[in-house]
C-alpha cells in the first residue's frame, strides 16, 4: 500500500520535529509501538535525514516516513535518497511538484487559504495539509472551506489536539496530523505509547 492510500486509511499521522537524533529516534520508536504507522519528520537539521535513514533501512517496521518542511528541490533530493516515502511541504511551489512528479515521489503541499488550496488541488496534488488549523479557527475554518469544495483531500494539522481528532474527521477531513500533542511535555516513552493509542481507539 502507499503512503497516500494509507493516510486515507489510518487517518491519522504523526509529526515530529525535534533536533537531537537519538530523542528523534526513540520518540518514533514510542509512536510506532502505539501504533503510528506513517510519520512525518520535520526537517529540523541535517540529523533528519539521518532518520529517515535509519527507519527506512529497517526492513522488520511497517512505518513509512515522509520528510517535512521542504522547500528546496535539493532538501526533497536529499529526503528521497534517504529513503523518504513522501514529501510534505510548508507552502505550495511548481517546482517541487514537478521534481516529485519527475521522481513519481507523492508530494502533499500546504495550504492556509481556500485559494491556496484550491490551487494545489488544480496541480493533482492528492492531499492538501491546512496549517495552522487550530490557530485559523479550527473545525469551523475547514467546514468553511469544504463547504464550496468538498472534493479537497484535506489533512488538518497545527494545534490540534488527539481529543479533536473524531470532530475533524465527522466534517469530512481526509485525516489528522498531530504533533506536539502526542509527545510535547510527556515524561516518559510509554506515555507517547499510550497518548497514541487512545488516539487510535477515538476513530474505531
Amino acid at each position: 500500500m502507499g503512503i497516500i492510500e494509507k493516510i486515507k486509511e489510518k487517518k491519522i499521522m504523526a509529526v515530529v520535529r525535534i533536533a537531537h537524533k537519538q530523542k528523534c529516534i526513540d520518540t518514533l520508536k514510542a509512536l510506532i509501538d502505539g501504533g503510528i504507522e506513517i510519520v512525518e519528520l520535520t526537517l529540523e537539521n541535517t540529523c533528519t535525514y539521518d532518520v529517515i535513514n535509519y527507519f527506512s533501512s529497517d526492513k522488520t517496521s511497517n512505518i513509512q516516513i515522509a520528510a517535512g518542511g521542504i522547500i528546496t528541490i535539493q532538501q526533497a533530493s536529499l529526503a528521497y535518497n534517504a529513503g523518504a516515502k513522501l514529501i510534505i511541504s510548508p507552502v505550495f511551489q511548481m517546482s517541487l511538484v514537478k521534481f516529485c512528479k519527475s521522481l513519481k515521489l507523492p508530494h502533499i503541499s500546504t495550504a492556509t487559504t481556500p485559494n491556496e488550496a484550491y490551487n494545489a488541488w488544480k496541480t493533482h496534488i492528492p492531499l492538501i495539509k491546512i496549517y495552522p488549523t487550530g490557530h485559523l479557527g479550527g473545525i469551523e475554518y475547514i467546514q468553511d472551506i469544504l463547504r464550496p469544495m468538498p472534493f479537497l483531500n484535506i489533512i488538518a494539522t497545527g494545534a490540534i489536539k488527539v481529543e479533536e481528532i473524531p470532530d475533524y474527521l465527522s466534517i469530512g477531513v481526509v485525516g489528522c496530523a498531530i504533533g506536539r500533542d502526542f509527545y510535547h511535555n510527556l515524561t516518559s516513552y510509554e506515555e507517547i505509547t499510550n497518548r497514541v493509542k487512545m488516539a487510535i481507539s477515538l476513530i474505531k
